[in-house]
């Protein structure tokens, strides 16, 4: 843990993906959240290698996208390290992760970055700063940057 992510990676809630209902997908609705089902096949991304690095492709337009994400204009210090959530997976590639009423959702533009903490064996996630920012957290299985400091989500990477 407590290391900058070169590479594009998937994001999950709490200490353990087992079953995959914790990884965080894309809804129906443009929102990002987590116990969504990935559609028929249970595989939602294949990687290809390309000339610019990995691809992460979505097999089949009926399935909940698993979301990638790569961080960019990053930074790294004491542990903890952030940036700018971009899209690295075929479904919205390019776009943003960012929030305006606290509801995470895709932009076309940057707007804050986020702060991953080290919490040891897992991370918070904080928009901007860990000290005047909001935790990122799940409110009724869709994730949400948090006006209540203390609803902190535990979350974790894979590579």
């Amino acid at each position: 843990m407590g290391k900058l992510r070169e590479e594009p990676f998937k994001l999950y809630y709490g200490l353990s993906d087992e079953g995959g209902g914790t990884i965080v997908r894309f809804t129906k609705d443009g929102y990002l959240g987590i116990h969504i089902s990935p559609g028929k096949t249970g595989t939602d991304t294949l990687v290809r290698a390309s000339p610019t690095g990995p691809e992460y492709l979505e097999l089949t337009s009926g399935m909940a996208a698993t979301l990638w994400v790569e961080v960019v204009d990053s930074w790294a210090k004491d542990g903890n390290w952030g940036g700018y959530l971009k899209v690295a997976c075929a479904h919205q590639k390019g776009k943003y992760i960012d929030s305006e009423s606290g509801w995470l959702h895709v932009y076309s533009s940057k707007y804050d970055k986020v702060t991953f903490v080290d919490k040891g064996d897992y991370y918070e996630i904080w928009q901007r700063d860990y000290e005047t920012g909001r935790p990122l957290g799940v409110e009724d299985g869709i994730l949400r940057f948090m006006d209540d400091k203390s609803k902190a989500g535990k979350w974790n990477i894979k590579d």
